[in-house]
């Protein structure tokens, strides 16, 4: 099949064909979608992530849709963190050549791309407010979704049904 490479993976991660059909229809060859989420492509996407603060092209840079790393930030408390770890790098970098570039003298041949400075500060400035509200237990605390473990909600719901049993028992 044009396209695949040497590691079976190719353009659009096309990685073998697979027959599919139902009842009331002929067998068919459909090309099998190889985009499972590996731990190379979540490293890829924050990798990135840490240097741009960008989604859509951190998603792109992993070769997988943004939705399914939403998805699994939402699924997966561990990658949550480490996400957010990733913000926290990008908008460190971010803040740290803004600082250079106002002490320096702005030199047309350096090979860095411009910064807009406006929509640079304004993004500072929102995620310095957010974590400020965070800090305070006030405005923005309530959008964040906290990512706890499953394992972890089982243990306190098996917590409280144990005590339930006793309260239960207690006054039987």
């Amino acid at each position: 099949m044009d396209g695949i490479g040497a590691d079976g993976v190719g353009a659009g991660s096309v990685v073998a064909d697979e027959v599919v059909g139902a009842a009331s229809r002929a067998l068919q060859r459909r090309a099998k979608c190889g985009s499972r989420l590996t731990d190379a492509k979540r490293a890829a996407f924050l990798d990135e992530l840490a240097r741009s603060c960008n989604v859509r092209r951190s998603a792109g840079a992993a070769g997988v849709t943004e939705g399914t790393f939403y998805r699994l930030r939402h699924r997966d408390a561990e990658f949550g963190a480490a996400w957010e770890a990733a913000m926290a790098t990008g908008y460190a970098r971010l803040e740290a050549e803004l600082m250079a570039e106002a002490l320096r003298e702005t030199d047309a041949g350096d090979g860095r791309e411009p910064i807009d400075r406006d929509l640079a500060l304004r993004l500072l400035g929102r995620r310095d407010g957010a974590a400020r509200a965070a800090n305070r237990g006030g405005y923005g605390r309530s959008t964040r979704t906290k990512h706890v473990p499953m394992a972890e909600v089982e243990a306190a719901l098996m917590r409280q049904l144990v005590l339930l049993a006793r309260r239960v028992k207690a006054g039987a």
